[in-house]
């Protein structure tokens, strides 16, 4: 039987990739959602990789651009 590992990635606003856990696939994903749901600002994306094709990519919003308001479009409404 072949094992093959997982790995999980972060990119880095300059485009570097650092390999942040090789090992089983439960680590590496366990990995992801630490790194997602409590960003370091260090990685701009993370993604996961498990035996192929299966992959996952989150990309990391940073607080600044958390911070802006959304623009809303909608009609007016007119009165007749």
């Amino acid at each position: 039987m072949i094992i093959k590992p997982s790995f999980t990635v972060g990119i880095t606003s300059a485009g570097e990739i650092e390999v942040l856990t090789i090992g089983d696939a439960e680590t590496c994903k366990q990995k992801l959602l630490d790194e997602s749901n409590n960003p370091s600002g260090k990685y701009v994306q993370l993604q996961y990789y498990r035996k192929p094709p299966y992959s996952k990519r989150r990309d990391i919003k940073l607080e600044s651009e958390q911070t802006q308001p959304t623009k809303k479009r909608g009609r007016s409404k007119s009165e007749d």
